[in-house]
């Protein structure tokens, strides 16, 4: 027994699968990124990169030492304080060590004793720039300060908007990437680095002299083979 479909039948079930085409490409439509233009208004960015960016910036480094009315000279404390300062300008110091002494600290015995503690952390003296009072502090008080080369702020993570355990949109939650944002900030030993690449280094260009001099005389251009090697190739071939 066969089984036949009327015209009207066949119609019928035409329009019933180009019905559930469209129905279903609708979606699939919509869910569509060509990766043209901007984000569309209503869509939630889940990119890592774009919520949870590695900042590269220049930090300043500044040192206020508060001197008493009597000549005194700097406390131990200020003194300790001062020394490590001069040291961490020696390992990350970009631009010159600016000091500002106020005009009653002039001659002093602070001076004194700062003009020793940079001696004793090996700044040198081209290094260091007097500026006048009140470039940096209020102007009653030592003043230092310096800038270092790029440095690497990391994004600040544990924000926690919506509760993950009643969300049903499949898509990365807010704190998605941040740890590995962190992370890669805190490690990083050249900020430079997330900038842009590095410059390539010169070539070696001994060998390739060689292997070019060689190719042009008509001469075999790979290196002689060891005796080690011989005996290898001997050995493999038995």
């Amino acid at each position: 027994m066969s089984i036949t479909k009327s015209k009207a039948s066949r119609s019928g079930a035409a329009a019933l699968t180009l019905t559930a085409i469209i129905a279903l490409t609708g979606p699939l439509a919509a869910c569509r990124d060509d990766g043209e233009g901007g984000p569309v208004a209503g869509w939630s960015t889940v990119d890592p990169m774009v919520n949870h960016p590695i900042a590269v910036g220049v930090r300043p480094y500044q040192l206020t030492l508060d001197l008493a009315r009597e000549d005194k000279g700097l406390t131990r404390q200020q003194a300790d304080d001062a020394l490590r300062f001069f040291r961490r300008y020696r390992l990350q110091g970009k631009t010159a060590l600016a000091i500002e002494m106020p005009e009653h600290a002039r001659g002093s015995l602070a001076e004194e004793q700062l003009q020793a503690l940079l001696v004793n952390a090996a700044v040198p003296t081209r290094a260091v720039r007097y500026v006048t009072p009140g470039t940096y502090g209020e102007g009653n008080a030592i003043t230092m300060a310096f800038e270092t080369g790029y440095v690497a702020h990391p994004p600040e993570c544990g924000y926690w908007p919506d509760n993950l355990s009643e969300s049903r949109e499949n898509v990365p939650y807010w704190n998605f990437g941040c740890a590995q944002s962190r992370n890669l900030a805190m490690m990083v030993a050249n900020p430079n680095d997330l900038i842009g690449p590095r410059r390539s280094t010169p070539r070696l260009s001994d060998r390739r002299d060689v292997v070019m001099k060689k190719y042009t005389g008509g001469e075999e251009t790979s290196a002689a083979t060891t005796e080690v090697e011989q005996k290898a190739d001997v050995s493999q071939n038995q």
